[in-house]
């Protein structure tokens, strides 16, 4: 093994970079966190205590990240999303060139990185590329130092590259895709020092919303250590299978423990200035540069005794860490040792007194009072201490060896390299290390003097004895009194150490006090969360237990009004029996009796009617959809109206315009928990109204977004998902409502044809897009805050290479990780997003024994699948008129519904007693009990509207069934053609025909009245 980074497990004091992220290790959550506000917004500061690790959470966690997500789109899709620029050098007088070639190495674009305007150089990339771009600014502290009149002097080169940057983020380009006028997608990270980030107020004055993300990197935790122990040996040992190296438990936690905040001290730094990660007074905070250079030197330290001694066990243990003094005398004497011990390949000691000497001198120019550190060249250290070129160059390279300074070579400008110091934390070493040397070599040079001078007197008195004897009295009187001096010096020097060692009990004790309150303040945070989780809980439980108690009102009145309705029936029925009397003992009267006989059996008829409502909102209706309480009926129409029904029918509760285009209202959704519901119109708003208000109102604006055609919901109300005719699929974070209603969306996918579908996983957790460009998508949300990391999947498991759209995608019930959906022409798609198992697809070009068992008819595509509420069969349906079951464990068809309904399938819906609804193109519905799922029994079936059926939906109480038509001439092009099954019904002349109604059924009636006497499609009447 050698002392190389890439041959340890840890980095030492080395910043992370993008190649280290497998090995980057404890920040997790940090990490997640920092993607998701980086794609969900245009503007994030990021600020942390010196030393917290900010450089390498950007390098090795956030960018190595999104560099791996932008190679996964490019391998799915030929193209990413993003690229990733990442600059932190400004020493440049003209900050503009390093940032540029940045971006021209990121997108690959030559020549891009002379464009001497940032705004027309990164319009050029998104042009020629057509990705957004996430620029890094890091160390932003650094351009302040090297440039402090920037704000101040716009006019400066400095200055003129702020203006830049505010450009950059508030003007707008014309899109070369769309042709009309955007704002460049941008992602604008900013990482400082938390001491430095006032100096932003300047920027922000330029860029309003600068400070609207911002997040603090907090210390590592004494958790996230221990993580940083122990997961990079399993990075370790997969390089070195023969050389596996493992760790004790007792070995992380006093690690852990010796390098929390408090714990090292430097000799001669101040208490103020002691912790590294200054800031935060969070006990449980570790000092993250400790950290790393315990480990190195522990692990450098256990691998010379491996090499010495092949029969010790491979471990890194707690007495190594004892046998060097542990953690606070690592850090104290890491410099000293370095400087002071080091010795070249004979053992000579590789830095002479002279050159420590102008180490210390050298060191004044490299950090600041405060610990800034600061790069210069050769050349002007040289002339800070009056020293040949040459030889300040020849110390540099030692100390560059060491790793002690770390060299910046500026692009364009050979010859001109700076030295900087390598790390925070070596600053203030070397702070802590001038001063103990100095004082070291002034003692030396006073014990070398009175040597020189004893030696110079006693020559003296060879020479002049007796003259000189009177001089050597006075001299030893001199001497003498010297000595008191140095002796009062020694006493004054003890005492004031004695006071020091005094103050640092004090203060220790007082840290003590400190930490005893934190933790008492931190159980009493825990108890007020815990009693806040349980007031959660009660509202939640009451809230539950109304709708429950509401539901159980409505059933109770709907039933009381069906006994009713059979009450009536059996009355009616008694009447028509004494009637059939009559008319037989009563001749003179029977033909009037047999009228009114008629009369009363068509009153029966009309009772046992399963169509208990028509709803007609005077236009053709767009959408239409129950209540999650089951309480109303929402209907959106092409006349710009939004209605609100009972669920018994009758006239409207409310009605409103809430929509001011032609096309009228296409999309609506009831919130699951809320009560409110969102409208999406023709125009370019989505609405939002409260159907317990007696009146509908004009409804709140939540936000623009052009011709919406689809809204949902998440099951648990917490976000809503809509899409429209520029394709971009937005999402909405509904946690803070009704205290904040989320206007701006918490993010907005672009996709590369017209969305047609979407739906949530049971937990929320993802959300599957459907897309007329053949394609399938899979987001993940993530986040406290509701910011999602865009995550594609699919393309790693199955070719969806189906070149056309893709239908209806929708998650199990059961299992967040299985979609299932229709894609193409006689394809459905089964693919997993977690797990071993591989994903699934049948193709119609492939012959019979090579399609295997997910073959959908003939060439008619799969248009829609609903699942069984327990997730364990599923349904689907297709433009070949076919209905399959399906077993989900197996994938393999059980059963085919033998449906009558002619033409085309457009919906099925599947609920918790077992019915399963089909509507086609002829306009007829039938229901179908698939208690036993390999052998479907018909309960029912009708002609339900004089066009096709678009659309099926049960109420959330089990009682009624909401059907309503749709003209589909419009559509047509997106529809396959009928094939297989589908092409045996032919549509008479005229037909489809738009119908203005929707149609309640009761499902109690339909098994009541129970399935049509036609046996074949022959048989049935004509539209």
């Amino acid at each position: 093994m050698t002392a190389n980074p890439q041959d340890s497990p840890y980095v030492g004091l080395v910043p992370y970079s993008e190649r280290d992220a497998e090995r980057f290790c404890g920040r997790t959550v940090e990490i997640e966190t920092l993607v998701s506000l980086t794609l969900g917004n245009r503007c994030i500061v990021v600020h942390g205590p010196s030393g917290v690790g900010k450089s390498s959470l950007l390098r090795a966690g956030v960018s190595a990240t999104l560099q791996k997500v932008a190679t996964a789109q490019n391998e799915a899709f030929g193209k990413p999303d993003f690229v990733v620029a990442y600059c932190s050098d400004w020493k440049e007088s003209v900050p503009l060139q390093s940032v540029t070639a940045a971006i021209a190495s990121a997108w690959r674009i030559p020549g891009l990185e002379a464009s001497l305007d940032l705004r027309s150089a990164v319009t050029e990339g998104v042009n020629k590329r057509n990705t957004d771009l996430v620029l890094v600014l890091d160390q932003f502290e650094e351009f302040f130092l090297y440039h402090p009149d920037a704000i101040a002097a716009p006019t400066t080169a400095a200055g003129s590259w702020l203006s830049q940057i505010a450009s950059l983020m508030g003007d707008s380009h014309n899109s070369i895709e769309t042709g009309r006028a955007t704002t460049l997608p941008v992602h604008l990270v900013i990482a400082l020092r938390e001491e430095a980030l006032a100096k932003l107020d300047g920027l922000h004055r330029l860029i309003p919303t600068l400070f609207d993300k911002v997040y603090r990197v907090a210390p590592l935790t004494v958790k996230q250590a221990r993580e940083a122990v122990l997961e990079p040996l399993g990075w370790w040992n997969q390089l070195h299978p023969d050389q596996t190296v493992s760790a004790t438990e007792e070995f992380a936690d006093r690690v852990a423990e010796e390098v929390r905040q408090g714990q090292v001290s430097f000799d001669h730094i101040s208490q103020a200035r002691q912790t590294t990660t200054r800031g935060t007074e969070d006990v449980d905070a570790v000092e993250a540069p400790f950290l790393q250079l315990v480990l190195d030197t522990v692990w450098h330290e256990s691998v010379n005794r491996w090499t010495r001694d092949p029969g010790l066990k491979r471990e890194l243990d707690a007495p190594v860490l004892a046998a060097l003094g542990g953690a606070p005398a690592i850090v104290n004497n890491h410099l000293k040792r370095t400087l002071e011990e080091s010795t070249d390949e004979d053992g000579r000691p590789l830095f002479s007194s002279r050159e420590l000497e102008l180490i210390a001198r050298l060191s004044l120019h490299l950090v600041t009072v405060d610990m800034a550190k600061i790069a210069h060249s050769s050349v002007s250290l040289a002339g800070f201490v009056d020293r040949p070129v040459h030889e300040v160059e020849a110390i540099l390279a030692k100390l560059e060896q060491r790793r002690i300074l770390r060299r910046i070579q500026l692009p364009g400008k050979p010859g001109q390299d700076r030295y900087e110091i390598a790390h925070d934390m070596l600053g203030k070493a070397v702070v802590n290390w001038r001063p103990s040397y100095l004082e070291k070599v002034e003692i030396s040079r006073l014990k070398q003097q009175a040597k020189q001078k004893v030696i110079k007197w006693s020559l003296s008195a060879v020479l002049v004895v007796l003259p000189i004897l009177c001089a050597l009295l006075v001299y030893a009187l001199w001497a003498s009194q010297a000595a008191r001096k140095s002796a009062d010096k020694a006493k004054a020097k003890s005492e004031y150490a004695e006071t020091q060692r005094r103050l640092a009990e004090e203060q220790r004790i007082r840290a003590e006090t400190q930490s005893r309150l934190a933790e008492e303040q931190r159980k009493l945070a825990e108890e007020e969360s815990a009693k806040a989780k349980q007031l959660q809980q009660f509202a939640e439980n009451e809230r539950e237990a109304a709708i429950d108690a509401a539901k159980r009102d409505i059933q109770n009145q709907y039933r009381e009004e069906r006994e009713k309705r059979q009450a009536l029936e059996e009355k009616l029925q008694v009447v028509t029996n004494l009637i059939d009397d009559l008319s037989k003992s009563q001749s003179s009267n029977r033909d009037d009796l047999k009228n009114a006989a008629v009369q009363i059996n068509q009153s029966v008829e009309d009772l046992r009617d399963p169509r208990i409502g028509t709803l007609s909102p005077g236009a053709a209706i767009r959408i239409a959809r129950y209540s999650p309480d089951g309480r109303y009926i929402a209907i959106g129409s092409e006349n710009k109206k939004l209605s609100l029904w009972s669920r018994s029918g009758g006239d409207p509760l409310a009605q409103t315009d809430a929509s001011s285009s032609v096309g009228g209202v296409k999309a609506l959704a009831f919130s699951p928990t809320q009560g409110f519901l969102l409208t999406g119109s023709a125009g370019s708003s989505i609405r939002m109204f409260d159907p317990r208000r007696k009146t509908l109102g004009n409804g709140v604006t939540i936000g623009e977004q052009n011709s919406v055609n689809f809204i949902n919901f998440s099951k648990d109300g917490r976000f809503s998902i809509s899409f429209d005719d520029d394709r971009f699929a937005m999402l909405r974070d509904w946690s803070e409502y009704p205290k904040l209603t989320p206007s701006r969306p918490a993010a907005a996918w672009k996709h590369n044809g017209t969305i047609t579908f979407a739906d949530f996983s049971q937990d929320g957790s993802r959300v599957v897009t459907s897309c007329d460009d053949g394609k399938v998508r899979v987001f993940l949300t993530a986040g406290t805050m509701g910011l999602l990391d865009v995550n594609v999947s699919g393309s790693a498991n199955n070719p969806l290479d189906v070149r056309a759209p893709t239908r209806k995608f929708r998650f199990s019930p059961a299992d967040s990780n299985l979609v299932v959906g229709g894609a193409g022409y006689s394809k459905l798609v089964w693919f997993y997003l977690g797990g071993n198992r591989k994903a699934l697809y049948q193709d119609h070009t492939k012959g019979p024994d090579e399609r295997g068992p997910f073959i959908h008819g003939d060439r008619g595509a799969v248009w829609d699948v609903a699942f069984r509420p327990d997730g364990k069969y599923l349904a689907s349906i297709g433009t070949d008129g076919l209905c399959l079951i399906w077993d989900t464990a197996t994938a393999k068809t059980i059963a085919s519904v033998p449906t009558e309904i002619g033409g085309r399938l457009f919906d099925a819906e599947w609920n918790h007693n077992d019915l399963l609804a089909l509507a086609g193109e002829d306009g007829w519905i039938e229901l179908w009990n698939l208690k036993s799922p390999t052998s479907p029994q018909k309960v029912f079936s009708t002609r339900a509207h004089n066009c096709p059926v678009w659309s099926l939906q049960f109420d959330p109480l089990g009682e009624q069934l909401l059907t309503h038509g749709r003209d589909i001439r419009p559509i047509e092009g997106a529809i396959t053609n009928a094939s297989g099954k589908a092409a045996a019904w032919v549509a008479p002349s005229g037909y489809p025909s738009v119908e203005f109604n929707a149609a309640i059924w009761d499902l109690e009636a339909a098994k009541r009245k129970g399935w049509s006497a036609l046996t074949s499609q022959s048989q049935r009447p004509s539209p």
